[in-house]
């Protein structure tokens, strides 16, 4: 493996395949001229990003860029919830529920395999909480929503019971 660091201009002629490149720049997919290494490092460094990092075989087979992230970039998960999760959350934030109640409340008979998941994954986000932390397989556990899920339905406009 080859790590390339461009010193600013890049040269390669050596195609793998002249007609699938050609057939690329036809449709404006591709420059063919390696502007794109100057472009990137320009770019990063204008907005103080650390240095990229290109690498490929002897055989040229693969080619990777990596880009590593500012070191004060700030990076917000963008969380998606189904109706379910969001009518879990409601319920949950007056009183703890458990999984019984949480199921009737759904309208079903049974707890499926997707009301765990959803659940889980409640849990997973931080939108959702254990009553009995140190015992999650517990009888008596319930579950209730946390601030981080109170705020999401604040902003989805929810009804909060």
């Amino acid at each position: 493996m080859l790590n390339i660091r461009l010193a600013g201009n890049a040269d390669s002629r050596r195609y793998r395949n002249r007609i699938i490149g050609d057939f690329l720049k036809e449709l404006h997919l591709t420059e063919g001229r390696n502007t794109g290494f100057r472009k990137i490092r320009k770019a990063l460094q204008n907005n103080g990003s650390p240095e990229p990092v290109f690498k490929t075989d002897d055989e040229r087979s693969y080619f990777l860029t990596v880009l590593r992230i500012h070191s004060e970039a700030q990076v917000e998960a963008q969380v998606k919830i189904t109706d379910t999760q969001v009518k879990i959350l409601s319920e949950c934030t007056t009183d703890p529920k458990s999984k019984r109640e949480i199921v009737q409340m759904l309208g079903h008979s049974e707890v499926s395999g997707s009301v765990k998941k959803a659940i889980a994954e409640l849990i997973r986000y931080d939108l959702l909480d254990y009553t009995i932390p140190e015992k999650p397989r517990s009888r008596l556990q319930k579950y209730r929503t946390t601030g981080k899920g109170f705020d999401l339905l604040k902003q989805r406009g929810s009804r909060i019971e």
